[in-house]
């Protein structure tokens, strides 16, 4: 199969069956959100270039797609540690965990907005978007850039910090607090 004779329902079929079999056990909202991003992430490819090799093309994205997939993963379960509220541990302290994840919070937040208000005013922008919740279409629309150059640029600004804080988290900090 060549460029100028994808069958999508095909391709849609082959990277699902890749990426389920790669992805037991997680949600099949995340699936679908891969394999949708796949399939588009081909189309642009193969509509600014001749590709002889769909199907190779399709895997190699889907793969691609899917450690970018873990990466976020393993970020979030690291840095976002997901709290079980119905433990019974948590559950008769209610009100003082809200408390503290409320702390938390707002100590990442802190963090993140004086760190990026510092080294870069659209990255600081970008955080106060995501901040306040605003979705990313509304948030590219009203920058005028396309949502996947938002999260691109999201994700640099992220990496610089994150970067910054693994090369010597002292300074950082120190940095922060000046």
């Amino acid at each position: 199969m060549n460029s100028s004779e994808v069958d999508w329902v095909e391709a849609k079929e082959l990277v699902r069956s890749y990426l389920s079999r790669r992805m037991r056990g997680s949600a099949r909202e995340d699936l679908e959100d891969l394999v949708s991003t796949s399939l588009e992430k081909l189309h642009r490819v193969i509509s600014r270039h001749s590709v002889d090799r769909v199907e190779a093309m399709l895997m190699t994205i889907g793969h691609r797609t899917l450690v970018d997939y873990w990466r976020r993963k393993a970020i979030e379960n690291k840095y976002l540690e997901p709290l079980d509220l119905q433990s019974e541990e948590h559950h008769d302290q209610g009100a003082d965990l809200d408390e503290r994840l409320q702390d938390r919070r707002a100590e990442v937040r802190w963090v993140v907005l004086t760190f990026l208000g510092k080294y870069s005013p659209k990255c600081h922008a970008l955080a106060m978007s995501y901040f306040a919740e605003e979705a990313g279409d509304s948030v590219a629309q009203r920058v005028r850039k396309r949502p996947d150059s938002i999260e691109r640029e999201w994700r640099r600004c992220l990496a610089r910090m994150v970067q910054s804080a693994s090369h010597n988290p002292r300074s950082l900090l120190h940095e922060l607090r000046q």
